[in-house]
């Protein structure tokens, strides 16, 4: 949204900005305890999961194309498909844990099915054993360490292939 001259929402989506939004209303309730707005928003935080799920190609995988927007870094030319990836399971958690709080198993155990396939996709697609890196882009590979600080930020790198190279 801009407020200059006047108030407008731009045409620009940003997959991982929206799916942050779940993530920021998980952090809200748990510093606030506002049950009331968790209820409230629970619905476009189911949206946006389901919006995110649909940029998955056949694979599983985030679909790396040049019709979609993923900020996540400055550096135009970083391939931002993996960190992408992270970011989706990141948020789906984080949703599964407003589901279970509003005490919703079956979309608890819908969010959870969407997290097992996605990391298994980033295991069978993403992650090089032979270069020690998750690579990006379905052309160049990139590898790099900037995208560890995504899977890093949901826990998950620390009990899988290459840990080490977080620390």
């Amino acid at each position: 949204m801009y407020e200059q001259p006047e108030p407008y929402v731009d045409d620009i989506y940003l997959y991982d900005y929206a799916l942050f939004f779940i993530v920021t209303l998980w952090d809200y309730f748990e510093a606030t305890k506002d049950r009331g707005t968790l209820e409230e928003l629970w619905p476009v935080a189911q949206e946006q999961i389901e919006i995110g799920l649909k940029r998955l190609d056949e694979r599983g995988i985030v679909r790396d194309d040049d019709t979609w927007y993923c900020f996540l870094d400055w550096h135009e030319e970083l391939n931002k498909q993996a960190g992408a990836q992270a970011v989706l399971i990141y948020s789906m958690k984080r949703g599964r844990s407003i589901a279970k709080e509003l005490g919703l198993p079956e979309y608890e155990e819908w969010i959870n099915a969407h997290i097992k396939d996605a990391e298994q996709a980033a295991l069978t697609y993403l992650w090089d054993g032979d270069q020690g890196f998750f690579v990006s882009g379905e052309k160049d590979r990139y590898p790099g360490h900037r995208k560890y600080g995504w899977f890093w930020l949901r826990s998950w790198m620390l009990r899988r292939p290459g840990n080490y190279l977080i620390g």
